[in-house]
């Protein structure tokens, strides 16, 4: 997890260097993924259809395959998104980026079955990673790859996360957006 850092912009509003952020168990996930009551409340049959993949389905069967969705991170997954997150802080640092302070960004785990297998979307302050692209993040940040491949899946690990984290801190922030 990162250290929290605030300071103060011109206009005497708090903004930080750092995100804090922290990675959801199964369980936490699974509830804050069935708390988007809005999200759910906005899908239309055509929505229910496609994510369930079959027609005539109903919102019981989608909050049942979103909810089970939700996995465990591993320890080897942790680390290679916390390193991530360091990389895209510095680069922050260095195009002088200042971060709202906002609330924690939850990374939460998906098999993505119920979402088209997306990379990653998110809720409020929820980012939700696909199993798979984290997969091959970990191989890429633990050398499993050659030099093409790992460049290429820690480059897409870094893009994924961070359009992600705008998405999350946008929302919230006009003056940020």
């Amino acid at each position: 997890m990162t250290v929290f850092t605030a300071c103060q912009k011109d206009d005497g509003s708090s903004v930080n260097n750092h995100l804090r952020y922290h990675f959801a168990s199964q369980e936490e996930g699974r509830q804050l993924k069935m708390a988007n009551t809005a999200y759910f409340e906005g899908l239309n049959q055509n929505d229910l259809d496609w994510k369930t993949w079959h027609s005539g389905a109903t919102i019981a069967e989608y909050k049942a395959l979103a909810e089970a969705q939700i996995v465990d991170f591993t320890e080897d997954e942790m680390k290679a998104l916390s390193k991530v997150m360091d990389f895209i802080e510095s680069r922050c640092v260095e195009l002088g980026i200042q971060f709202p302070l906002d609330d924690e960004i939850v990374f939460i785990k998906s098999n993505m079955a119920d979402e088209g297998y997306a990379g990653g979307y998110t809720h409020k302050n929820e980012i939700y990673l696909d199993a798979y692209a984290l997969g091959h993040a970990v191989r890429a940040s633990q050398g499993e790859y050659g030099d093409f491949d790992r460049e290429y899946f820690l480059h897409f690990t870094h893009e994924l996360v961070a359009h992600e984290i705008f998405h999350v801190l946008t929302r919230g922030d006009a003056q940020f957006r």
